[in-house]
C-alpha cells in the first residue's frame, strides 16, 4: 500500500470543539403500537438499563461507561417512542408511575451525573401546544404560584429549575404515529403550524430555549416536506433536524443478496457521501428559510435492520462509519449544532449491552465495536480543533444499496452521456388492476384513477434495457387530488429481474401530498450485473381504502456521476485547553491493508507520543459472544520521534488515537 502523509497545522486553530457532537440516544417509553402490538415495561422503568428503579439512581457501571465514551448530550425518550409518550405520566412520585420510574426527573438526574446536556423530545401526536408549554414550565420555571407545573416539580422533590435548553419537536413526524390509536399524521403545513404555535407558547414560558424542526425521514434534501416546513418555520426554528443513516439494508432476504464484504466497504465509502449530503441540506435550508440555520443530526448510524447472516448493526464496519462520521460533524463548515448516535444501551441498537432490571437474570456486560471507538474519542481529544491535511491512497467502491459508486476522479456509468434521459422515446404503458386504472394522458404524461384501493399494487410503466450498471436518478413532476393522504403513492425504480430476485429498488413517493405540480426524485445504485431497469407505479394505501387521481409528467431517468474514490486514511486533530497536548485521531478505512504514513507536525515541538488503537479481525466482526473488536494497544510509547514528526503504520480497518506532548520551553 502506498505511503500516506498526514500534516497537522497545530497553529491553525479552527475553533472550539463542539461537545454536543458527542451525543447519544436513550429509549424510555412504551413501544406498543409503534414496534409491535405488545407493551414493554423495560424502557420506561430503566431507560433500557440506565437507571436502577430500586435505588433510584443511575446504574454505576452504565454511568462510568457513559463518561468513558465521552457522552456530552442525551436525547430522551427515544425516537419513534415519543409518538405515544405523555410526559405528564412520567413525572410525580415513582410509586404512582410504575411504567415510568425512569421519567423526566430521572432523565435529568442521569444527565447531570454524566455531565451530559439533555435533549428533550416533544411529542407531535400526544397532547398539544399547551402541553408542550407546560413541559417547559415544569423543567425551567421557578416554583411560584404563577407556575403551577413548576410548583408540582418542587413538591415532588425538585425545587430548582433544570434549565433545559434544547427541545426537538416531534420525531420523524412525516410518517405518522405508526399504529398508535387514534392514528395521526401531519402534513408539512400542519407540522409547521403546530411548531409555530408550540414556539409561541414554549418560548413564552422560557424565552431562552432552543427548538428544532424536522426534515423528511430518509427522503433526502429535496423532499417537498422540507421546503414547506422550512418556509413555515423560517422565523421560529433554532435548528433543523436531519437523521442520517448509511447503507439502508432492510430484511434478511435483502442481506443475503449482498456479500458482507461489499456491505462493509459501503460503510467505509459512506462518510464522504454523507458529508456531501449535509452540504445539500445546508443549501436547501438557506434557499427556503432565507438564512443559515444549524443542523442537528439527532440520529445517525449505519441502517442495518436484519439478523442474518449476522446482525450487521453491531458490526465493526457500521461502528467505523459512525466514528469517522463524528470527524465530519466536528468540521465547522458543516454547521452542525449537535449529533446523537443511535443509540447507547441495550434495545435493538445499543453500543453497550447488559442488565436492564434488578430482578432479571444477570447478563454479562458487553461493549459492541462502536463503544471501543467512541471511547477513543471520549478519552483522547482536545478542546480546540486544528487543521489537518491527509494525502494518501484512494479506494474505489462499486456501490451498494444507498451508497453510490466511488471511483477515480468520479464519472458516469461507462458509455453513458452526462445529459442522457433513458426515458426519452420510451413508450409509456397504460394498465389497470383492482382499485386503479392508468391511462397515457399525453406525451410523457400519465393519469392514474384510484377507486377504493385497499391493497399495495405495483404497475409497470416502462422497461429500460439494457443499462450500464451504476447510479441513476428517477425524477418526475406530479400532483394529486382526492382521499390519498393516508398512504404513500408515487413511482419506483427497480432491477428488471424483479424485487424478489434482486432486492434492488427504490421508491420515489409522496405525490399523494402534492396538490399542485411538485418535483420528486430519488436514486438507485444498481447491482454490478444489472441488465435493465423497471419504472413502475408504487401504490400503497393506508389503513382505509384510497380514492383519488394522480397525474405525473416529465418522467426522467438520468445517470448519476459517481463520487470520487474515497480516502483510505482520514484524520482529525485537537489541542488541549492549555496547548500542551496535541491529539490526533486517524482512521484507516481500508478493509484489508495496513497503510504506512509520515506524520508531520507544524507549530508544535513533540517531546513524546503515545498511541491507542482499536481494530478487529474483519469489518463484519461483532462482539456479541466474544470481544473480537477491541483496543489492541493502550498508551504505547512511539519510538523514532523527531520534534516535527514520526512515521507509523496504521493497521487495516482501525481507529488510532495519538497524544503528542509538547516539549518544555527553556
Amino acid at each position: 500500500m502506498a505511503q500516506a502523509k498526514i500534516t497537522v497545522h497545530a497553529g491553525d486553530v479552527l475553533g472550539e470543539v463542539n461537545p454536543l457532537i458527542f451525543g447519544h440516544n436513550a429509549e424510555a417509553a412504551d413501544p406498543k403500537d409503534i414496534f409491535g402490538p405488545l407493551s414493554n415495561p423495560i424502557p420506561g422503568r430503566t431507560g433500557e438499563g440506565l437507571w436502577n428503579p430500586e435505588t433510584a439512581e443511575p446504574v454505576p457501571e452504565v454511568l462510568e461507561l457513559a463518561k468513558q465514551a465521552g457522552m456530552k448530550m442525551l436525547r430522551y425518550p427515544g425516537g419513534c417512542l415519543v409518538h405515544n409518550f405523555d410526559w405528564k405520566k412520567a413525572v410525580g412520585s415513582p410509586a404512582d408511575r410504575p411504567d415510568f420510574t425512569f421519567g423526566v426527573d430521572e432523565f435529568i438526574a442521569f444527565c447531570r451525573a454524566a455531565d451530559a446536556e439533555p435533549l428533550m423530545l416533544v411529542s407531535a401526536y400526544v397532547g398539544g401546544p399547551q402541553d408542550a408549554a407546560d413541559l417547559v414550565e415544569y423543567l425551567n420555571a421557578p416554583a411560584t404560584p404563577e407556575h403551577p407545573w413548576a410548583q408540582r416539580r418542587a413538591a415532588w422533590g425538585h425545587p430548582d429549575p433544570y434549565g433545559v435548553v434544547y427541545f426537538e419537536m416531534g420525531n420523524e413526524s412525516d410518517h405518522g404515529n405508526h399504529d398508535v390509536k387514534p392514528f395521526r399524521k401531519f402534513s408539512a403545513e400542519q407540522y409547521a403550524e403546530w411548531f409555530n404555535e408550540c414556539a409561541r407558547l414554549m418560548k413564552g414560558a422560557a424565552p431562552g430555549i432552543k427548538m428544532g424542526a424536522l426534515m423528511g425521514t430518509a427522503t433526502g434534501p429535496d423532499d417537498p416536506w422540507n421546503r414547506k416546513v422550512l418556509e413555515g418555520v423560517r422565523e421560529t426554528a433554532d435548528f433543523i433536524i436531519v437523521h442520517t443513516y448509511a447503507v439502508g439494508l432492510w430484511g434478511d432476504e435483502m442481506a443475503q443478496g449482498l456479500p458482507a464484504d461489499r456491505l462493509m466497504r459501503a460503510c467505509m465509502a459512506a462518510g464522504e457521501q454523507f458529508e456531501d449530503e449535509l452540504a445539500r441540506y445546508r443549501g436547501v435550508v438557506r434557499r427556503h428559510a432565507g438564512r443559515d440555520i444549524p443542523l442537528a443530526i439527532t440520529e445517525y448510524n449505519a441502517m442495518f435492520v436484519q439478523e442474518r447472516p449476522i446482525p450487521y448493526r453491531y458490526s465493526f464496519g457500521a461502528a467505523l462509519f459512525s466514528a469517522d462520521y463524528v470527524r465530519v460533524l466536528l468540521k465547522p463548515e458543516t454547521n452542525v449544532l449537535m449529533a446523537n448516535y443511535w443509540h447507547f444501551i441495550n434495545g435493538y441498537w445499543g453500543m453497550v449491552q447488559g442488565p436492564r432490571l434488578p430482578e432479571q437474570q444477570p447478563r454479562v456486560w458487553r461493549q459492541m465495536p462502536a463503544y471501543h471507538l467512541y471511547r477513543l474519542w471520549g478519552q483522547h481529544f482536545g478542546q480546540q480543533l486544528v487543521h489537518v491535511d491527509v494525502q494518501g491512497p484512494q479506494l474505489d467502491f462499486e456501490g451498494a444499496v444507498q451508497v453510490q459508486p466511488a471511483s477515480g476522479d468520479a464519472g458516469l456509468p461507462e458509455g453513458v452521456a452526462p445529459d442522457a434521459n433513458l426515458m426519452a422515446g420510451v413508450q409509456l404503458l397504460a394498465g389497470q388492476g383492482k382499485g386503479y386504472q392508468c391511462v397515457v394522458a399525453g406525451p410523457g404524461q400519465l393519469a392514474l384513477e384510484v377507486d377504493e384501493l385497499t391493497a399495495e399494487s405495483y404497475a409497470l410503466i416502462a422497461r429500460i434495457a439494457p443499462v450500464q450498471p451504476g447510479a441513476y436518478t428517477l425524477s418526475y413532476t406530479g400532483r394529486s387530488e382526492g382521499d390519498l393522504a393516508g398512504g404513500n403513492f408515487g413511482l419506483g425504480l427497480s432491477d428488471s429481474r424483479g424485487w424478489d430476485a434482486t432486492h434492488s429498488g427504490n421508491a420515489v413517493e409522496g405525490v399523494q401530498a402534492a396538490g399542485d405540480w411538485t418535483e420528486f426524485s430519488g436514486g438507485l445504485v444498481t447491482l454490478p450485473d444489472c441488465p435493465g431497469l423497471l419504472v413502475m407505479w408504487r401504490l400503497r394505501p393506508g389503513r382505509q381504502a384510497a380514492s383519488g387521481r394522480i397525474e405525473v409528467r416529465d418522467i426522467r431517468l438520468t445517470p448519476v456521476r459517481a463520487f470520487p474514490a474515497y480516502a483510505a486514511l482520514t484524520s482529525s486533530a485537537g489541542l488541549s485547553a492549555d496547548g500542551r497536548t496535541l491529539y490526533l485521531i486517524v482512521f484507516n478505512k481500508h478493509h484489508a491493508a495496513d497503510v504506512p504514513a509520515e506524520v508531520e507536525v507544524e507549530g508544535f515541538a513533540i517531546a513524546s507520543a503515545h498511541a491507542w488503537t482499536v481494530t478487529g479481525p474483519s469489518l463484519d466482526a461483532v462482539n456479541l459472544n466474544e470481544e473480537l473488536v477491541r483496543e489492541i494497544e493502550s498508551g504505547v510509547a512511539l519510538e523514532g520521534l523527531s520534534p516535527t514528526g514520526f512515521r507509523r503504520i496504521f493497521p487495516a480497518r482501525s481507529m488510532t488515537a495519538l497524544e503528542l506532548r509538547r516539549a518544555q520551553r527553556p
